[in-house]
């Protein structure tokens, strides 16, 4: 019997497949809807974020240029739209019309579409679709809220972004304890 040798087993059996298969696609099951909401959470962060700072930039170059400086929704790079999912346009504003002008202001900044699809809307004091910064820091009679809801529609994951006529911003909050972000005045945000 020396010309046979022993060869260990070194598979696993239909029993054992059976049971990690079932063990994997177990948890693949409560880990996806997870990293959905994580997902979810990570796109509303990320609009907030670059929203947040664009405010505070254009607040700050009107307060450090002494010249009013707008903030609006990009059309061309060089035009104000209608449309805040296409990015930010932020320059000067010397006649303060809420206007790029060829020749008199200057483009400051402009902030790139975001790559996935959501909603944004700003509601304000007077319905102007810009936001003007006065060289004092302030919105020139200007209060109003920012809405970012994503694609979905979930309202669990929408945020506010509330700008005063100081020209401070903060954010919305839960202050029912209800799972939604609520505008400046209470309502919850309805996405």
């Amino acid at each position: 019997m020396e010309g046979f040798r022993m060869w260990k087993q070194k598979g696993m059996t239909l029993i054992e497949l059976l049971i990690t298969s079932t063990i994997i696609v177990a948890l693949t099951s409560i880990a996806i809807p997870s990293f959905q909401r994580l997902k979810m959470q990570q796109q509303s962060y990320q609009v907030y974020s670059v929203l947040v700072s664009a405010l505070n930039f254009t607040r700050s170059s009107a307060i450090t240029s002494k010249i009013t400086t707008t903030l609006c929704p990009n059309h061309n790079n060089v035009e104000c739209g209608k449309d805040w999912t296409n990015g930010i346009l932020i320059f000067t504003d010397r006649n303060q019309d809420g206007k790029f002008d060829v020749g008199a202001d200057e483009i400051l900044k402009i902030t790139a579409k975001p790559h996935h699809p959501h909603s944004l809307k700003w509601s304000s004091f007077g319905n102007r679709p810009f936001i003007r910064y006065s060289p004092l820091g302030h919105t020139l009679n200007q209060n109003g809220t920012f809405v970012y809801c994503p694609k979905d529609g979930n309202s669990l994951y929408a945020q506010a972004i509330i700008v005063n006529r100081t020209g401070r911003i903060r954010r919305g909050y839960d202050k029912n304890k209800n799972g939604v972000i609520e505008r400046a005045n209470g309502d919850d945000i309805q996405c």
